[in-house]
């Protein structure tokens, strides 16, 4: 299981793709556990999640790589 991504996620995928050079797509599912934790009330979600990302996007950058991040709405609950 990887870590989240302000625990060491980031960095963790920077380390996969530079240990397997062949790597083309990353995919991040699901976001929610992925995202940076959040404490506190978040007014604008949207707002946040779009801050949140900010650290994946810069990251797709630096590699040159796509990254899917697969945010599921709505999942059934047990």
């Amino acid at each position: 299981e990887w870590p989240n991504c302000d625990e060491g996620g980031v960095q963790f995928i920077r380390d996969f793709v530079r240990k397997h050079p062949e790597t083309r797509l990353v995919v991040i599912d699901p976001w929610t556990i992925f995202r940076p934790t959040r404490t506190g009330s978040v007014k604008d979600m949207y707002s946040q999640d779009y801050s949140d990302t900010r650290k994946v996007k810069e990251l797709a950058n630096e590699l040159n790589m796509p990254i899917l991040v697969v945010h599921h709405q709505n999942l059934p609950r047990d």
